[in-house]
């Protein structure tokens, strides 16, 4: 089988085919590219995209797919638990609780601190990771380390290798608030290769929290662009790790010239190529939004349906007040908004004891659906204008019912737009593992043998060890620094002396400090002794002595 001219990798495989000597460098292509269009890549890509795509000075591939995280948090859980008396605000945009620089107060102890009373509210554990791999653990901490400025990988200066950054007792101290949240059983408990599915059960019941391998209160999850209303997407504290995927050209490729064209067409903003591949997420380029992104923009010039915009405006739960003009007298009637089934729609209680007493003439207890058009029998209401729907009251009459501009404000609806803003904020300050280093070939190390997976074993059966918390932390730096030693053939930089020479073969080994000596790579490893020791039985000894002479006069 011939070798192709382009593959797609991520971005932890990507040194490992430099190395093999696989990937095509694409300096020379990048170059073209900038003389061609005046954009570089690292003006066009998200801020730290390029450390995972270039390695000594050589970019590997050309960047289509992005990775990273945001919190993701239940709605109906907090609704369900704030109504219970628990001091729990909607995470940020979503309430002014946080103040205009919420990232000074939406933060990671914060989320434990609200994993925790959701536990108790609900008896579950209250924050979760949507999948319990290798991978996802490693990005988990990573992201906590950068939120909470902490170092995961440093550098030995001395030996040029890399080592744990969070060895130290004031990085030891932060990292307790793991301990913290496991002890007290606020985070669910790893099952390996246990992804976190988001379902909802058809009822309305607002105590419906999603439970086991779904989404109880707040959990740490892909960009979800999900039908389910109740689930939303809000700002991850600091910064989330940084990931995805890049096309290179294959070093045996007989047409890298017209593989590079096509990469131009691939990453072209005229056309859909790269947004139809991250149709639910951001692209790896800050001029080229995602499909779903575009379509915000499309949705601002009111190119969408009545459900869709119907939906949207009713898209956050809560009781709000409407006005209507009904026989030239203007009324206000409270109204909920909520989920019916994977639908947004109303509910109407007549009896409510904010709603006047003959609200029930034009009326009824109901519960209403978004569709495109109002009809009586079905319970259907659909989108007016701006703030405004339509509900039939009969067969022959409907009414206009306003938002009330007081509330408009106060919604923080998290349509499209919204969405968009938390993923581009969150891409702009997203980092590399190995941040702030570039790529290079023993990160893959990492994922392959799962340190941070087993510091949370660990973590999480520390009642039943005799281990300290500083214990697990140097056990996972120790892991960690073997997985990142490297071997000799992949170190640019390497450091060895010389053990003393062997008398019976005449060489003396060569000790390599900062790397891995394999016995079939190219290095040596011995190096002729530079002198004959005077142990060895070829060698020859030569000694001269005076003998003294008497002498008579």
């Amino acid at each position: 089988m011939d070798c192709p001219d382009l593959i797609v990798l991520g971005s932890t495989q990507l040194t490992q085919r430099y190395f093999n000597g696989d990937t095509l460098n694409l300096n020379k292509y990048f170059n073209k590219y900038f003389i061609k269009t005046g954009n570089s890549f690292e003006n066009i890509l998200f801020k730290y995209a390029f450390y995972d795509y270039r390695i000594d000075n050589n970019w590997l591939a050309v960047p289509i797919i992005i990775d990273y995280r945001t919190i993701t948090f239940n709605m109906t859980t907090f609704n369900y638990c704030i109504k219970k008396g628990y001091n729990l605000h909607y995470p940020p945009p979503y309430s002014d609780y946080w103040g205009s620089d919420y990232k000074k107060t939406w933060t990671w102890e914060k989320i434990f601190e609200y994993a925790g009373i959701i536990s108790k509210c609900i008896g579950y554990p209250g924050f979760n990771l949507y999948r319990y791999s290798n991978n996802e653990v490693l990005k988990f901490f990573v992201s906590l380390c950068n939120a909470l400025n902490i170092p995961f990988i440093s550098e030995n200066d001395k030996l040029k290798t890399k080592t744990c950054g969070f060895r130290g007792a004031e990085y030891i101290k932060k990292l307790k608030i793991l301990k913290d949240i496991v002890e007290n059983n606020y985070m669910e408990k790893p099952v390996t290769d246990q992804i976190t599915y988001i379902k909802r059960q058809n009822d309305d019941n607002e105590s419906n929290f999603i439970y086991s391998k779904e989404l109880n209160g707040l959990s740490f999850f892909p960009t979800l662009y999900t039908k389910y209303d109740d689930v939303k997407n809000t700002f991850i504290p600091g910064s989330s790790f940084l990931g995805g995927s890049g096309i290179i050209i294959t070093k045996k490729s007989k047409y890298p010239d017209e593989a590079f064209e096509f990469i131009e067409i691939l990453i072209n903003e005229n056309y859909s190529f790269i947004t139809d591949i991250n149709k639910n997420m951001i692209t790896p380029y800050e001029n080229i939004p995602s499909q779903h992104c575009i379509k915000s923009k499309i949705n601002q010039n009111n190119n969408i349906s009545k459900k869709e915009n119907c939906n949207s405006l009713l898209r956050i739960n809560g009781t709000y007040p409407y006005y209507y003009i009904y026989n030239n007298i203007t009324n206000i009637v409270y109204i909920s908004h909520i989920s019916i089934n994977s639908e947004r729609g109303i509910s109407i209680v007549t009896n409510n004891k904010l709603n006047y007493e003959n609200i029930n003439i034009l009326f009824q207890n109901k519960n209403y659906t978004c569709e495109n058009k109002v009809d009586y029998d079905k319970n259907y209401i659909t989108y007016y204008d701006k703030y405004k729907i339509e509900i039939p009251i009969n067969y022959n009459e409907t009414i206009i019912l306003k938002l009330m501009e007081d509330n408009i404000n106060n919604i923080h609806d998290q349509n499209i737009e919204i969405e968009c803003q938390i993923c581009e904020d969150t891409l702009k300050k997203s980092k590399p593992l190995q941040f702030p280093f570039s790529n290079f070939y023993e990160i893959g190390n990492l994922e392959k043998d799962s340190p941070i997976q087993h510091f949370f074993e660990r973590l999480f059966n520390f009642k039943n060890s005799n281990e300290t918390f500083e214990d697990i932390i140097n056990y996972t730096c120790d892991d960690i620094e073997k997985s990142l030693f490297p071997k000799c053939q992949y170190q640019s930089d390497i450091i060895f002396e010389f053990a003393k020479c062997d008398s019976k073969i005449k060489k003396k080994l060569i000790i390599y400090k900062n790397c891995i000596f394999e016995e079939n790579s190219k290095l040596p490893k011995y190096e002729d002794c530079f002198y004959t020791p005077y142990t060895n039985k070829n060698g020859l000894i030569l000694g001269i002595s005076k003998q003294k002479r008497a002498m008579r006069l």
